[in-house]
């Protein structure tokens, strides 16, 4: 539904390559299953996003500057 909601504001490039999997196995025809994660029936190991949100934790002050910029900019 949220989809249906926005694809109006995509182009058409946008449009062509949100593609939706309803299994795994329509999944792993266009996404090799080495590169996916085990929970995607992958052979990747296990889903770890530790580093990751770690290294967004350390920007927190980035984010509040930009917030306060985007505030700024639009009154």
């Amino acid at each position: 539904m949220l989809y249906n909601m926005m694809r109006p504001m995509f182009n058409e490039r946008v449009r062509d390559s949100i593609i939706f999997q309803h299994d795994l196995a329509s999944l792993h025809t266009f996404v090799d299953p080495s590169i996916l994660p085990e929970e995607l029936g992958g052979t990747c190991g296990k889903f770890d996003n530790t580093e990751p949100t770690f290294a967004v934790k350390q920007m927190s002050s980035y984010f509040a500057k930009l917030k306060d910029y985007a505030a700024h900019v639009n009154q």
